[in-house]
């Protein structure tokens, strides 16, 4: 997504089983740090449970600081993933028309909330 023309990664946690999401943390970078910021947000949360994703690079280090097990997850989870992606996107893309990201003082408190 784009904030103010920048652009801004949105992380989300998903229920596989239950088909819901869990929680999303926007940040300006994709790297080891936000990741680690998004699965503690996590883990306060919803206690140290396992956490299922693809092979980015970020997550290793990330779930190692938390001491989370991590898991990487085969193609058929892959596809449910990118399916639950693809939902979230088509809502922020409705809700964008609608949305002051353009505004001088929209920050990222604002989108998250």
């Amino acid at each position: 997504m784009k904030i103010k023309g920048v652009e801004a990664w949105v992380w989300i946690a998903v229920e596989p089983y239950l088909k819901c999401f869990l929680g999303f943390y926007v940040s300006w970078r994709r790297n080891s740090l936000s990741a680690y910021l998004f699965l503690r947000e996590l883990r306060r949360k919803y206690g140290r449970k396992p956490i299922y994703t693809d092979n980015a690079y970020w997550y290793p280090l990330a779930c190692k600081w938390l001491r989370l097990e991590l898991y990487i997850f085969d193609n058929g989870w892959k596809e449910f993933i990118e399916r639950m992606n693809q939902y979230l996107k088509d809502r922020m893309g409705c809700f964008d028309n609608l949305s002051p990201y353009f505004k001088e003082d929209c920050k990222r408190e604002h989108v998250n909330n």
